[in-house]
């Protein structure tokens, strides 16, 4: 069914869940899996020429 299951995963609960799953499909279908960390970084907008932070709403 599968050959190969990319799984993304961070410190978050949900993550691990998913990584969880992941390792029982593949072990189901002696399948390869590769797990990817997400870091998240910060805003790549604050680095645009032109960006101008006053024009956003405040909440």
């Amino acid at each position: 069914m599968f050959t190969k299951i990319l799984v993304a995963i961070d410190d978050s609960r949900m993550s691990q869940r998913a990584l969880d799953a992941a390792i029982d499909l593949a072990a189901t279908h002696g399948t390869v899996l590769q797990p990817y960390y997400v870091v998240e970084s910060g805003p790549m907008y604050l680095d645009v020429p032109g960006y101008d932070p006053s024009t956003l709403p405040r909440a």
